[in-house]
């Protein structure tokens, strides 16, 4: 039969999908700082390692490292590399 596409089960998908809202949040208040962006694009990468060592996921985690490589090409010497201060609302 063929394969229909569905991704395996992670080995903590609860701490997976976290991760990824978490890490992915952050990469996004980076705004357009590419080396923010940079920094916090390792990290979602790094939250398909709770996936263990599975063909999907491990595919999907190259997609984020190129993501990370893109990013990380575009930095501006001296932009810092700390999250914004995002004021409360």
């Amino acid at each position: 039969m063929a394969s229909t596409g569905a991704a395996a089960e992670c080995e903590s998908p609860a701490s997976f999908k976290k991760c990824l809202a978490q890490t992915r949040a952050e990469v996004d208040i980076c705004g357009i700082n590419m080396t923010c962006k940079c920094l916090r694009q390792e990290n979602v990468a790094r939250c398909y390692d709770k996936c263990g060592e599975d063909s999907y996921y491990r595919r999907l985690k190259l997609g984020e490292l190129g993501k990370m490589q893109i990013f990380c090409s575009q930095k501006t010497q001296g932009e810092s590399e700390d999250l914004p201060i995002i004021g409360s609302e």
